[in-house]
């Protein structure tokens, strides 16, 4: 039984990932060399291409994040300090004006 293209792309992108050559794959798949070999160039070429900065973005979207965080966290106290002594003054201030 001759294997479909697609089983036989699926076991040398196996191959390719364990790290075996791509000649070395093709010799495997005679049948399939013409199509194998631009799919096998081309998977090699993808996997060894770098990968976005996601972590990088993701680290200054978390640095973000933490800066208001800490900003909002930084208001709720000034407000629970500040608050009562306003109210405080206020009704020292009414009740001397008084």
């Amino acid at each position: 039984m001759k294997k479909r293209i697609e089983e036989i792309l699926d076991e040398a992108l196996e191959a390719l990932r364990s790290g075996k050559a791509i000649p070395d794959i093709i010799k495997d798949y005679p049948e399939a060399e013409e199509e194998l070999t631009p799919l096998l160039r081309c998977a090699h070429a993808l996997s060894a291409a770098p990968s976005p900065q996601i972590e990088s973005d993701t680290a200054g979207l978390m640095r973000i994040i933490a800066k208001i965080a800490t900003e909002e966290r930084r208001e709720q106290v000034q407000l629970l300090h500040f608050t009562p002594r306003r109210r405080f003054l206020r009704v020292a201030t009414g009740i001397a004006a008084s």
